[in-house]
Order: structure tokens, then C-alpha cells, then sequence
């Protein structure tokens, strides 16, 4: 499954989320903050609209003052690539980007081991969605997704 893509996601205090993947013994990590918009929603219909249409995704992940973006890009056939750019802040000034991460798998397991890694942030809301977010956990996005993978 996407060359044993792991993805999780961890709280880090109120309005605090970390997301990690790690393949093949590498390993990253962004922390990102519900402010000033919820990237937690925007990547799950992002991944949904990726996966159902093909289409790219980009997700900004909003530190301070650095942003991360998770992209996800269409390759050819079913494959598709996964990566994480580092902007300075959020001018998205091309010139001024670092990738930190990139890894080409088939698009299916790369979803797959975000919807995963989301049921499981998903429990954690249910238990504490207040300490951890200020929006409610996007459910609907979610379980589109696991009907879409189901398929």
C-alpha cells in the first residue's frame, strides 16, 4: 500500500494539529492551526474531489508564520503524487518554496492512508472536539470518502 505510506494525525494543544507521514524510513511532520480557517475540512474534500474526479489538490496547512501545503497531483494511470512544499508564509511565492516530502504511489493507497488516519482523528474529536478544534470534525467529507474507496 502506497510503498507503506503511514499517515497520522496528533493534537498539540487547543487549535493545534499535527499531521506525520513517514515511507521507507522517511518521516515528516507539520503542526497547523484551525486559524485562520479550517485546513482539517479542506483536506478531506480535497482528497474526496481527488479521488472521485481526479482532480489536484493543494491543502495549506497554516503554521506561524511558515505554511505547509500537501499536494496531491494526478500521474499518469492511477498513480499520483503526494507532496509537502514549504512556503515562508502565505504569499505563495513560488521562488521561495521547499519541498519537504515527495512520494509517487497509486492515488487509491495514498487516500486510503489519509481516510484512515482521519476515522481515527475522528475519535478523538468525538471525544474531545472542543479542546482540539474550533470546527466540527468534517464527517460528511470523511465518510464520502470511505464510500468512494469502498467502490
Amino acid at each position: 500500500m502506497g510503498q507503506g505510506l503511514k499517515v497520522a494525525f496528533s493534537c498539540r494543544g487547543q487549535g493545534w494539529l499535527e499531521l506525520s507521514f513517514e515511507v521507507q524510513g522517511r518521516h515528516v511532520s507539520s503542526t497547523f492551526s484551525d486559524v485562520p480557517f479550517d485546513s482539517l475540512r479542506h483536506l478531506a474534500e480535497s482528497l474526496l474531489g481527488f479521488y472521485e474526479n481526479g482532480l489536484p489538490g493543494t491543502t495549506q496547512l497554516n503554521g506561524e508564520p511558515e505554511v505547509d501545503e500537501l499536494r496531491l497531483e494526478p500521474g499518469p494511470g492511477l498513480q499520483a503524487a503526494l507532496r509537502l512544499v514549504r512556503l515562508p508564509d502565505r504569499t505563495r511565492m513560488q521562488d521561495t518554496e521547499a519541498e519537504r516530502f515527495r512520494m509517487e504511489a497509486p492515488a487509491r493507497d495514498i487516500v486510503l492512508s489519509f481516510w484512515r488516519a482521519l476515522r481515527r482523528l475522528e475519535g478523538e474529536f468525538a471525544a474531545n472536539g472542543t479542546t482540539i478544534w474550533r470546527f466540527e470534525f468534517p464527517h460528511r467529507a470523511v465518510s464520502r470518502l470511505g464510500d468512494a474507496l469502498r467502490q
